[in-house]
């Protein structure tokens, strides 16, 4: 996982897409996940062969131009994780723009839900 914060420690941090390039060719058997905060480097990420794009505080229509602007490969990768103020209110809306998993924190900080399980005989 490749987050936005980790590219100051990089010779060129503008440069996206030869981190996950140098990746990709010395592991090639592992999934690449980029972390982006922008819709160029989404499309940077996809370029370079990303196998997953985390678009971090996208709205919906960001998450949807992003998803048709760019063509999944064969595998059906890039996935593109919607992240950063999604929760239970907007979850639909991120959906809907077609992200391929959202990615969220609000469980963890929602009212306790009280379940109830019950029995019966066959």
């Amino acid at each position: 996982m490749l987050f936005d914060e980790h590219r100051i420690f990089l010779e060129k941090p503008a440069d996206l897409k030869a981190p996950i390039v140098k990746v990709k060719e010395r592991s090639p058997e592992r999934a690449v996940m980029v972390e982006v905060t922008s819709e160029a480097d989404a499309f940077l990420a996809a370029e370079a062969m990303a196998d997953v794009i985390q678009l971090e505080k996208f709205v919906p229509a960001a998450v949807a131009r992003v998803v048709t602007g760019i063509r999944k490969r064969s595998d059906g990768r890039p996935a593109i994780a919607a992240a950063g103020g999604v929760n239970a209110q907007n979850a639909g809306d991120y959906a809907k723009a077609g992200a391929d998993t959202l990615v969220t924190s609000a469980p963890f900080y929602a009212k306790p839900t009280d379940i109830q399980v019950c029995f019966f005989p066959l």
